[in-house]
């Protein structure tokens, strides 16, 4: 909510990062489960990292280009530590199917400390992973950091195909109540496809994502439609019967 809101609300505002902290002061992990928090670089800051390490949390993340680090107590930046590192230092590793040239390395940040650094040379230039999990392998890093790329293609997936953004309501709980719906019809969606891509063999890669799911069950749907259409007329049902049980 807007500062401005809460204000006239009289509730208590809170930042993105607040709320941030809020979710893992919350959250209770599985017993014996090892808990990863993994966050773009807008929560990479002291408030964050500190409250994933106060809960025994493992925190991985990416750092801007310009983001200040200290090696060797010389000051600079991640990209003028990258530019010049030698081809030896890269080593190539795939995760996810897709390759990556990466090269680790100890820095100290101001207000986090100690970290791993992990520099990614890629295409588009160089990405930078940031772990308090000092022993970690770079491949480890980058692997713990890309589980978040499944949140993205969620909310392209619910975004496109669910209508995630598509509500006009007047008050947050009607919000709410908008987005419950659409997580469980992704959840719904999401097992169907499961089950039928073990099932149907061909068909399987047809429905390898949301999108080809809705339509399918939309098919589905209309083909259901038309079966009961047919069946109503071989029972020589008159066509008002039908307008009246349709609405129409």
């Amino acid at each position: 909510m807007k500062k401005d809101t809460c204000h006239e609300e009289r509730k208590v505002f809170k930042t993105k990062i607040m709320l941030a902290v809020e979710q893992m002061e919350a959250f209770t992990p599985p017993a014996g489960a090892m808990t990863i928090v993994a966050f773009d670089s807008w929560f990479f800051c002291r408030q964050v990292t500190e409250a994933a390490e106060a809960r025994g949390y493992s925190w991985v993340t990416q750092a801007e280009s310009n983001r200040v680090v200290y090696i060797k107590g010389r000051k600079m930046n991640v990209t003028e530590l990258a530019e010049p590192l030698p081809e030896e230092r890269f080593r190539k590793v795939t995760v996810g199917g897709e390759a990556f040239s990466l090269s680790g390395l100890r820095v100290w940040m101001s207000k986090v400390g100690e970290v791993r650094l992990v520099v990614s040379r890629e295409e588009d230039g160089f990405h930078f992973y940031v772990s308090n999990r000092l022993e970690w392998t770079d491949r480890r890093v980058v692997e713990a950091y890309r589980v978040r790329q499944r949140i993205e293609v969620f909310y392209r997936d619910v975004k496109q195909n669910l209508g995630l953004e598509e509500y006009q309501v007047r008050e947050g709980r009607g919000a709410i109540i908008h987005w419950h719906l659409v997580f469980t019809a992704y959840t719904l969606l999401a097992l169907l496809r499961r089950s039928l891509r073990g099932m149907m063999g061909r068909l399987g890669w047809v429905l390898d994502t949301l999108g080809g799911v809705c339509r399918w069950v939309k098919c589905q749907c209309f083909r259901r439609f038309v079966d009961w259409l047919f069946l109503k007329f071989k029972q020589q049902t008159k066509p008002e019967t039908i307008y009246r049980r349709l609405k129409i």
